[in-house]
């Protein structure tokens, strides 16, 4: 039943904001951070087990798709799990989602305390992790609105990034460079790969993916969102 006098945040954002959102937390440029040790587990397979993770990942896309049209409110999979089986459960993967809050940013502070200290190497590495924090904090700070606008130039840096590698990689390999070629179908498939190698790789290239669910904790901030699907109440 439907519940009465029901709070709900704002809905300041709009569908381009809210896809722009998924895309930082997805951190497109992540495949630089993950590609050669892929590339090591999989024997060279890494475009292989990029598809395999994806078709993984699309079962549960599909799942979100309808759950956060049937439950369009803040939560993610905590309010799909508590509306849809008992709240004892709910409660659980809410915590079991905190930890993956948590531990993302904590990876994403120690890729730029990589970075930064190769190239300032006299510094003591724990400084850049502090001004990583520091700065995530500020953001964080800010409106939801503002947030997403912020967030929203930092992906579209990320993304100029990636086609420009992508640019260089292709005359790279137009000039003879690798292998020579730009199509490459040996890294889907050949003689020598493994179906262990490539579930392997697919579970660290599922990092590329992590962060898309994030999406649906914004729904309640987000207009335009389709009408609710009516679901049995029985279950």
């Amino acid at each position: 039943m439907k519940e009465e006098n029901q709070m709900t945040l704002k809905r300041s954002l709009n569908s381009w904001q809210l896809i722009l959102l998924g895309l930082g937390f997805m951190t497109p440029m992540v495949v630089f951070d993950t590609f050669g040790i892929a590339s090591e587990e999989t024997a060279g397979h890494v475009p292989a087990s990029y598809v395999a993770a994806l078709v993984a990942l699309l079962f549960t896309a599909g799942s979100y798709c309808f759950m956060i049209k049937a439950f369009p409110n803040a939560g993610s999979a905590y309010t799909y799990t508590q509306k849809s089986f008992n709240p004892h459960l709910g409660f659980m993967i809410g915590w079991l989602a905190l930890m993956d809050y948590m531990f993302l940013p904590m990876v994403n502070a120690l890729i730029a305390q990589i970075y930064l200290t190769s190239l300032f190497p006299q510094a003591p590495a724990w400084i850049f992790v502090v001004l990583f924090v520091a700065i995530v904090t500020a953001i964080n700070l800010l409106t939801v609105k503002g947030t997403a606008r912020l967030n929203g130039y930092f992906v579209l840096l990320q993304l100029f990034v990636v086609l420009i590698f992508i640019g260089v990689a292709v005359w790279g390999l137009t000039q003879g460079k690798g292998s020579g070629r730009i199509w490459f179908p040996e890294a889907f498939f050949s003689a020598d790969i493994s179906t262990a190698t490539l579930i392997s790789g697919a579970t660290l290239l599922c990092f590329s993916y992590l962060g898309f669910d994030a999406v649906a904790g914004f729904s309640e901030e987000t207009g335009n969102l389709t009408m609710p699907v009516q679901l049995d109440e029985t279950v």
